[in-house]
């Protein structure tokens, strides 16, 4: 269950939090307050399948000599605690609505290259940051000669600027509703204060069809934006007649109609939508028992509330209440 709550509602759920987590990223953080912390009791066997599992402390008894000060020496009962795994050994398969566990997945690889993007690619760092779309001529419909693709553009660019610039990079993957893929390049210089490339040498250097070469001016929380505009498919009137789409699931983001999540279902299983180079900087992950071990840290770093939400999960044994905060620096 997903239900929106009344900000009363919220504060409850996170004042009551029993575990919290926070995500620092460059100028925005993540907390997520849980009412309890989940225990994985799940475990996987293939792609397709898992079987559910307890863990229970099973305490062993028996007796010790043993020689204790102003005690007479002799055998005393003492036990041990063992942790045994039980389980039915039935096997489950995992989802059984097609391509939900694929979404389920790819939400948590959006929320990842978000916080990636969003502690690398910021504000203060404008002038030395591009955001560079690379497409085909042709219907271009695999992601294997995609990623090989990008690969031999980036060793030509970094050889023809190896004594300029030290690359960082996110390059993420793109479908689009006709089959056709293309990548989205977020570059950025780590060793000079601003980045300029001539147009017509990035796109000889990718040979392979149109560029388009963007400055990343405003991006404080750039990773957002963008993986909210990642998950919709564009539309226009011709399309949400020919689909015969309700209003509900049409939403406009950027300027643009979108369907949402429309677009998740281009992705196959498993593919590895987003990569980045090594000296990509990993935001910080904080864990703590309990909402107010990490106030001191949001209020004080992050002290601008920009967006809260919060759902609930029924589990085999209660209902597992979520509640999401996003702040910023101001």
């Amino acid at each position: 269950m997903n239900t929106k709550k009344s900000q009363e509602e919220i504060n409850k759920n996170k004042y009551n939090a029993k575990f919290a987590k926070i995500i620092k990223q460059k100028n925005v953080c993540d907390l997520i307050y849980l009412n309890f912390q989940p225990k994985n009791t799940v475990k996987k066997i293939d792609k397709n399948h898992y079987i559910k599992y307890k863990k229970v402390i099973k305490r062993t008894y028996y007796k010790e000599f043993r020689e204790v000060p102003g005690i007479t020496a002799g055998e005393f009962e003492t036990y041990r605690e063992d942790e045994i795994i039980e389980s039915d050994g039935k096997v489950h398969e995992y989802m059984s609505k097609s391509g939900e566990r694929n979404k389920r997945s790819l939400r948590k690889i959006f929320n990842d290259m978000r916080y990636l993007m969003n502690n690398n690619f910021v504000q203060q760092d404008a002038d030395k940051q591009l955001f560079i779309t690379l497409t085909y001529k042709e219907n271009m419909q695999d992601t294997k000669k995609l990623y090989l693709d990008f690969l031999n553009f980036m060793k030509r660019l970094q050889r023809g600027y190896k004594d300029q610039h030290d690359f960082g990079y996110i390059v993420i993957m793109e479908p689009q509703g006709r089959g056709a893929w293309h990548c989205h390049l977020l570059l950025k210089t780590m060793n000079q204060p601003k980045l300029t490339i001539p147009w017509c040498y990035i796109l000889r250097t990718w040979g392979h069809g149109m560029i388009k070469v963007e400055k990343l001016k405003k991006c404080n929380n750039f990773g957002s934006y963008f993986v909210a505009y990642m998950a919709g498919l564009e539309v226009d009137d011709e399309k949400i007649k020919a689909l015969e789409l309700n209003p509900d699931d049409v939403e406009t983001k950027a300027g643009k109609r979108v369907i949402k999540g429309e677009r998740l279902k281009f992705y196959p299983d498993y593919m590895k939508i987003y990569r980045n180079s090594k000296n990509m900087l990993k935001p910080e992950h904080i864990k703590a028992v309990g909402y107010n071990d990490l106030v001191e840290i949001a209020e004080e770093q992050y002290p601008r509330i920009t967006y809260q939400t919060s759902r609930e999960i029924e589990t085999d044994h209660k209902t597992l209440k979520i509640t999401k905060e996003q702040r910023r620096k101001i």
